[in-house]
Protein backbone atom coordinates (compact mmCIF):
# COMPACT_ATOMS: atom_id res chain seq x y z
CA UNK A 1 0.00 0.00 0.00
CA UNK A 2 1.13 3.52 -0.85
CA UNK A 3 -0.26 6.31 1.36
CA UNK A 4 -0.14 10.11 1.14
CA UNK A 5 -1.44 12.48 3.82
CA UNK A 6 -2.44 15.81 2.33
CA UNK A 7 -3.59 19.12 3.78
CA UNK A 8 -4.59 21.85 1.34
CA UNK A 9 -6.91 24.80 0.85
CA UNK A 10 -9.81 24.37 -1.51
CA UNK A 11 -12.80 26.50 -2.43
CA UNK A 12 -16.40 25.92 -3.48
CA UNK A 13 -16.59 22.82 -1.28
CA UNK A 14 -14.77 20.57 -3.74
CA UNK A 15 -11.51 19.09 -4.96
CA UNK A 16 -10.65 16.95 -7.97
CA UNK A 17 -9.18 13.53 -8.74
CA UNK A 18 -8.20 13.20 -12.39
CA UNK A 19 -6.15 11.73 -15.17
CA UNK A 20 -3.55 14.32 -16.21
CA UNK A 21 -4.73 14.13 -19.83
CA UNK A 22 -8.50 14.31 -19.28
CA UNK A 23 -10.48 16.55 -21.61
CA UNK A 24 -13.42 16.68 -19.18
CA UNK A 25 -14.14 20.07 -17.63
CA UNK A 26 -15.23 20.89 -14.09
CA UNK A 27 -17.46 23.65 -15.40
CA UNK A 28 -19.35 21.43 -17.88
CA UNK A 29 -23.11 21.93 -17.60
CA UNK A 30 -23.75 18.30 -16.59
CA UNK A 31 -20.77 17.83 -14.22
CA UNK A 32 -22.42 19.08 -11.00
CA UNK A 33 -25.96 17.81 -11.62
CA UNK A 34 -28.59 16.69 -9.08
CA UNK A 35 -27.25 13.14 -8.97
CA UNK A 36 -23.69 14.40 -8.41
CA UNK A 37 -24.91 16.57 -5.54
CA UNK A 38 -26.70 13.59 -3.96
CA UNK A 39 -23.62 11.37 -4.31
CA UNK A 40 -21.30 14.19 -3.23
CA UNK A 41 -19.29 13.16 -6.28
CA UNK A 42 -19.32 14.58 -9.83
CA UNK A 43 -18.13 12.26 -12.60
CA UNK A 44 -16.57 13.08 -15.96
CA UNK A 45 -14.42 11.00 -18.30
CA UNK A 46 -11.14 10.77 -16.38
CA UNK A 47 -12.31 13.38 -13.84
CA UNK A 48 -13.96 13.23 -10.42
CA UNK A 49 -15.19 16.17 -8.35
CA UNK A 50 -15.37 15.41 -4.62
CA UNK A 51 -17.70 17.40 -2.36
CA UNK A 52 -16.23 18.49 0.97
CA UNK A 53 -17.98 20.08 3.95
CA UNK A 54 -16.11 23.36 4.17
CA UNK A 55 -14.55 26.16 2.15
CA UNK A 56 -11.18 25.94 3.87
CA UNK A 57 -8.10 23.85 4.57
CA UNK A 58 -9.00 20.15 4.30
CA UNK A 59 -7.26 16.90 5.14
CA UNK A 60 -7.21 14.10 2.57
CA UNK A 61 -5.56 10.71 2.92
CA UNK A 62 -4.85 9.00 -0.43
CA UNK A 63 -4.20 5.24 -0.46
CA UNK A 64 -3.18 3.20 -3.50
CA UNK A 65 -4.13 -0.41 -2.83
CA UNK A 66 -3.56 -3.75 -4.51
CA UNK A 67 -7.17 -4.87 -3.99
CA UNK A 68 -10.58 -3.73 -2.80
CA UNK A 69 -10.55 -2.61 0.84
CA UNK A 70 -13.21 -3.31 3.45
CA UNK A 71 -15.62 -0.47 4.22
CA UNK A 72 -14.88 1.74 7.22
CA UNK A 73 -18.05 1.78 9.32
CA UNK A 74 -16.92 4.99 11.05
CA UNK A 75 -17.28 6.98 7.81
CA UNK A 76 -20.27 9.30 7.48
CA UNK A 77 -20.53 9.03 3.69
CA UNK A 78 -18.95 6.52 1.28
CA UNK A 79 -19.20 6.66 -2.51
CA UNK A 80 -17.37 4.51 -5.04
CA UNK A 81 -16.91 4.83 -8.80
CA UNK A 82 -14.64 3.83 -11.66
CA UNK A 83 -12.00 6.12 -13.14
CA UNK A 84 -10.20 5.61 -16.44
CA UNK A 85 -6.54 6.51 -16.20
CA UNK A 86 -5.42 7.11 -19.80
CA UNK A 87 -2.02 8.65 -19.15
CA UNK A 88 -0.88 6.77 -16.07
CA UNK A 89 -0.58 10.05 -14.16
CA UNK A 90 -3.24 10.55 -11.49
CA UNK A 91 -3.54 14.02 -10.00
CA UNK A 92 -5.29 15.56 -7.01
CA UNK A 93 -6.11 19.25 -7.58
CA UNK A 94 -7.71 21.94 -5.49
CA UNK A 95 -10.46 24.31 -6.52
CA UNK A 96 -10.39 27.07 -7.93
CA UNK A 97 -6.66 27.52 -8.48
CA UNK A 98 -6.51 23.99 -9.92
CA UNK A 99 -3.13 23.57 -8.23
CA UNK A 100 -1.74 20.04 -8.30
CA UNK A 101 -1.54 18.83 -4.70
CA UNK A 102 -0.37 15.28 -5.53
CA UNK A 103 0.75 13.35 -8.63
CA UNK A 104 0.96 9.58 -8.71
CA UNK A 105 2.43 7.48 -11.52
CA UNK A 106 0.17 4.46 -11.88
CA UNK A 107 -0.31 1.81 -14.52
CA UNK A 108 -2.71 2.92 -17.26
CA UNK A 109 -6.16 1.37 -17.04
CA UNK A 110 -9.37 1.37 -15.06
CA UNK A 111 -9.42 1.95 -11.31
CA UNK A 112 -12.02 1.92 -8.57
CA UNK A 113 -12.01 5.01 -6.40
CA UNK A 114 -13.72 5.00 -3.01
CA UNK A 115 -14.15 8.31 -1.20
CA UNK A 116 -14.99 8.06 2.49
CA UNK A 117 -15.95 11.24 4.34
CA UNK A 118 -15.49 11.40 8.11
CA UNK A 119 -16.70 13.69 10.90
CA UNK A 120 -18.95 15.73 8.61
CA UNK A 121 -21.20 16.37 11.60
CA UNK A 122 -18.44 18.45 13.26
CA UNK A 123 -18.49 21.13 10.56
CA UNK A 124 -20.12 24.47 11.33
CA UNK A 125 -19.48 27.20 8.81
CA UNK A 126 -15.93 26.63 7.61
CA UNK A 127 -14.61 25.03 10.80
CA UNK A 128 -14.64 21.38 11.79
CA UNK A 129 -12.67 18.16 12.07
CA UNK A 130 -13.86 16.57 8.83
CA UNK A 131 -11.42 14.57 6.73
CA UNK A 132 -11.52 12.42 3.61
CA UNK A 133 -9.97 9.10 2.61
CA UNK A 134 -9.48 8.32 -1.08
CA UNK A 135 -8.76 4.65 -1.80
CA UNK A 136 -7.69 3.63 -5.31
CA UNK A 137 -7.18 0.14 -6.72
CA UNK A 138 -7.03 -1.43 -10.17
CA UNK A 139 -10.40 -2.99 -11.09
CA UNK A 140 -12.81 -3.54 -13.94
CA UNK A 141 -15.34 -0.80 -14.67
CA UNK A 142 -18.50 -1.00 -12.56
CA UNK A 143 -21.30 1.45 -11.87
CA UNK A 144 -21.10 4.19 -9.28
CA UNK A 145 -22.48 3.26 -5.85
CA UNK A 146 -23.30 5.15 -2.70
CA UNK A 147 -22.23 2.65 -0.04
CA UNK A 148 -23.24 4.88 2.89
CA UNK A 149 -25.21 8.09 2.57
CA UNK A 150 -24.86 11.15 4.78
CA UNK A 151 -28.21 12.89 4.76
CA UNK A 152 -27.44 16.16 6.53
CA UNK A 153 -26.94 18.83 3.88
CA UNK A 154 -23.36 19.96 3.35
CA UNK A 155 -23.24 23.67 2.64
Amino acid sequence: MEQHNLSFFTEYYQFYILDSETKAQTDAADFWNDEANKRKLAIGDGLLGVTVAKYAEIKVEVKVLSSEPSEDNDADHIVETSLNLFSGLLQIKNCTNYDTVLELNLEKGTYRVRISSFKLWTVEGDAGNDYYVVEIWKANFTNTKILKEYLRKIE
